[in-house]
């Protein structure tokens, strides 16, 4: 059964990577109800944070938001710290793209600190960058510079390569940001 449910998810996900949304998520809501009858909490958390996945490429956060809670909770449920992690510094980046900076803030925050008490220097990589974005809307450039480039040295070190750009594409432009602040202090 656990084989056949990862083996579904998969192929959600390719039906999803592939445009067919519709068959994608019927798919993972098949799975993820599967899971939950079988008491598979660990493809029920997969399956969530799939989904997450899906919403974000639709550009639904609080559909994106919905699933980051629900992985977050199944996570803690089964102790898996390492993934706790992750989930929230993804729950971090779906309140950032709704604007709500106090609990992105919070969730990076506390992702970052578990990664580092974890000793998973991986980990640390994507809430340095939602941070550095926050710390750009929020005007402090010089900030947002300096997490940007945590989040570009943690990318490199660890090779996260698809996620590089991002990072150095974050710290280009809280550099840009803390020149202009500086330039307007004149």
């Amino acid at each position: 059964d656990r084989l056949q449910l990862i083996g579904l998810r998969m192929v959600a996900w390719a039906h999803c990577g592939l445009g067919d949304w519709d068959a994608g998520h019927r798919l993972l809501r098949e799975c993820l109800a599967r899971a939950l009858e079988l008491q598979m909490p660990e493809i029920e958390a997969a399956c969530a944070n799939t989904l997450s996945q899906v919403a974000f490429r639709q550009q639904d956060m609080v559909a994106r938001l919905h699933w980051n809670e629900r992985e977050l909770t199944l996570r803690r449920h089964l102790g898996d710290r390492r993934q706790e992690s992750m989930c929230l510094a993804n729950l971090g980046g779906s309140w950032l793209a709704l604007g709500e900076l106090f609990q992105s803030r919070r969730c990076c925050e506390e992702a970052l600190q578990l990664a580092r008490v974890r000793g998973e220097r991986r980990s640390e990589c994507f809430p340095l960058y939602h941070l550095s974005v926050l710390e750009r809307w929020l005007g402090n450039g010089a900030q947002a510079a300096t997490l940007a480039r945590s989040a570009a040295d943690v990318a490199q070190a660890t090779g996260i390569k698809d996620f590089e750009l991002y990072t150095l594409t974050a710290l280009g432009e809280a550099e840009l940001a803390a020149g202009q602040l500086d330039a307007a202090g004149d």
